[in-house]
């Protein structure tokens, strides 16, 4: 299984990204210093960073695996309200 998108993980973990780079809170040390850029992130502050199982993985506390896992059961599920999209 490939990894999802950034954009995709980000918006399941409540981030809004605006364009294609986009700044935020970095999940490791809490600062404003989180960049993403295409499909990794990165903390200016402590230099986190990596993949969007990455960026699961440090906003959840899990290690990668469970992050893959976590994040397929959540698409699967489909949206938090039980509406499916078209």
């Amino acid at each position: 299984m490939r990894a999802p998108s950034i954009r995709v993980v980000a918006r399941l973990l409540g981030y809004e990204p605006a364009d294609l780079v986009w700044d935020g809170l970095c999940p490791e040390c809490g600062s404003d210093g989180m960049r993403v850029s295409g499909e990794r992130w990165s903390c200016r502050k402590c230099g986190s960073g990596g993949d969007s199982l990455d960026l699961w993985a440090a906003s959840r506390s899990v290690p990668r695996p469970t992050a893959m896992l976590e994040i397929g059961l959540r698409l699967r599920a489909g949206p938090p309200s039980g509406r499916r999209t078209a």
